[in-house]
């Protein structure tokens, strides 16, 4: 189904976007559900991978896995 849509957008800008920040460009071509699943991924990712170098106890391991976790969401979105 997306392989066969004509975008009345530019998809340059779509991949800009993207690049900015995972799930903005989704929007901008028009997929609004799967913009917005990628939006908050990332937002959880994001506070999570924070929030674990903040805590001392914290497991290096889990901070890089949520970190590698992040960086596949960026990749799998472009």
């Amino acid at each position: 189904m997306e392989a066969n849509q004509n975008f009345s957008k530019e998809p340059w800008l779509a991949v800009v976007l993207s690049l900015c920040w995972a799930g903005i460009g989704q929007i901008y071509t028009g997929r609004i559900l799967r913009g917005i699943i990628l939006i908050l991924i990332e937002l959880t990712l994001t506070c999570l991978s924070f929030w674990s170098w903040l805590i001392p106890r914290c497991d290096v391991i889990i901070s890089i896995g949520l970190i590698l976790a992040l960086a596949a969401i960026n990749i799998w979105n472009l």
